[in-house]
């Protein structure tokens, strides 16, 4: 009997040490589990910040090399697509076709939409336009 109850003690302690090989183990893949999450999501995250400063680029360029001589009422730029939408006014014609010329020249801006309406009037001339963003 006695022998019996040393072995069952032995039995006792090797599960109790396997219980806790198998809680550490489970433990681990918790863990191993939630490092990649948490990757993943600072890729994502880092992708995201890729793309802002990409269009922080783009705006400053925009406000910079092209609206020259143009006050700006609304600018709207679609992060997903790169999309800019343009509405303001212009003393002149020829401040409009100054814009028109570096939107067409340039390599940064395609499918530009540019009414001819915004050059009807010589003078004080309420426009808006939009052009794609060519992002890398």
């Amino acid at each position: 009997m006695v022998f019996l109850n040393l072995k069952f003690q032995n039995i006792e302690k090797k599960i109790t040490i396997e219980q806790s090989r198998i809680i550490q183990t489970e433990t681990v893949k918790g863990m191993e589990r939630k490092v990649k999450n948490l990757n993943k999501e600072l890729r994502e995250l880092k992708q995201v910040q890729s793309k802002q400063s990409n269009l922080y680029q783009a705006l400053d360029n925009i406000s910079q090399n092209l609206l020259l001589g143009v006050e700006v009422y609304s600018l709207t730029i679609d992060g997903e697509t790169g999309r800019v939408m343009v509405m303001g006014h212009s003393a002149s014609r020829d401040s409009l076709l100054s814009i028109k010329q570096i939107l067409e020249t340039s390599p940064e801006y395609k499918n530009i939409d540019f009414p001819l309406s915004n050059l009807t009037a010589p003078k004080d001339i309420d426009f808006q336009f939009s052009f794609t963003l060519n992002l890398k």
